[in-house]
């Protein structure tokens, strides 16, 4: 198991720490890339032929660690969203799991808790 872990920003603000779980035995390519500029999907979609076809997200409100606190520029103390997320290809096969916290002063247009998508 490989984590890719990117901290994204907007506006140079940080937004989100966003940490990615893959299989490094079926993605071995994938290890030891520079994400700096990279989309994860993208990589996956150019080097394995592999898209995400569904995705099962929950969404809580958690508080951050102060690793994670110290990343975002907040207090350990601020309430996060956090976006854990299974997305799968179209065999069913898992590609990732996704956690993602966000400060609060992030604001997203979130469908709530549970929702499971198809890409059309």
């Amino acid at each position: 198991m490989r984590r890719l872990e990117r901290l994204r920003t907007a506006d140079g603000r940080p937004m989100a720490l966003e940490r990615t779980h893959l299989s490094a035995e079926r993605y071995p390519e994938l290890v030891g890339l520079d994400w700096t500029d990279r989309s994860l999907h993208e990589e996956l979609e150019v080097r394995r032929g592999v898209r995400v076809d569904t995705a099962e997200n929950r969404i809580a409100a958690v508080l951050p660690d102060p690793g994670d606190a110290e990343l975002l520029g907040i207090e350990p103390t601020e309430p996060c969203l956090c976006v854990e997320g299974i997305s799968y290809d179209k065999r069913g096969l898992v590609m990732a799991w996704v956690t993602t916290p966000s400060p609060r002063h992030v604001r997203r247009m979130l469908g709530g808790a549970g929702v499971r998508s198809r890409r059309r």
